[in-house]
């Protein structure tokens, strides 16, 4: 009987060292919030925040015993809320590299209750490739296509073709300017005759 409540003792000894496991992601250059809640009657111990495996971890970051606040070192913040019994650390910008196991530890007396922290950084997705290239100008009609950049230092006028009432007012102006060129004609040629005449009468 003795033996067997020695067992049942070591059993569950066992089991209540047996450290939760939390996983978390984050993605590079953004945060890795973690939340570690731990059981009442821990609240007044101080805590810590460890990196590594088990057998190498290294302290980051801690907090003062018996004291409910935050403290913060480097890209690392840590806040104990006692109240909600809950350890919460914040890492800042992080990379590739700080994908790594960590460790929320309660420094108590004989058993010291842990939490592994299993966190996974992805890499931040590449930015899109922006290109900028001067504004192009088509023009085109029946006979060809031209293609050219309407930069300052090369600026081009195009004259459109006519057709319709453009073509009708240029026919117009045309036989205008031809008339009064024929009008003038033959003004000049009434009056050097005129003056013809008068000379030869004179004589």
């Amino acid at each position: 009987m003795r033996k067997m409540l020695l067992l049942i003792i070591w059993l569950s000894s066992a089991v209540r060292c047996q450290p939760s496991k939390i996983h978390v992601s984050a993605q590079e250059g953004g945060l890795a919030e973690i939340s570690c809640p731990y059981d009442s009657g821990y609240e007044t111990y101080p805590k810590y925040f460890y990196k590594g495996i088990y057998g190498k971890r290294q302290s980051i970051i801690e907090t003062a015993a018996g004291k409910k606040g935050s403290a913060q070192r480097g890209k690392y913040y840590i806040y104990d809320d006692t109240k909600r019994r809950m350890l919460h650390v914040t890492i800042h910008n992080v990379n590739l590299n700080d994908a790594e196991t960590y460790w929320c530890w309660i420094d108590a007396y004989g058993f010291d209750p842990k939490t592994e922290i299993e966190l996974k950084v992805y890499k931040a997705p590449a930015p899109p490739l922006v290109t900028s290239h001067p504004p192009a100008t088509t023009v085109s009609d029946s006979a060809s296509t031209t293609l050219w950049s309407t930069t300052p230092e090369d600026m081009r006028t195009v004259l459109p073709p006519l057709t319709g009432k453009r073509l009708y007012l240029a026919v117009a102006a045309a036989v205008a300017v031809a008339v009064l060129l024929l009008c003038l004609m033959v003004l000049y040629f009434k009056m050097r005759k005129h003056r013809h005449d008068t000379g030869f009468c004179e004589m």
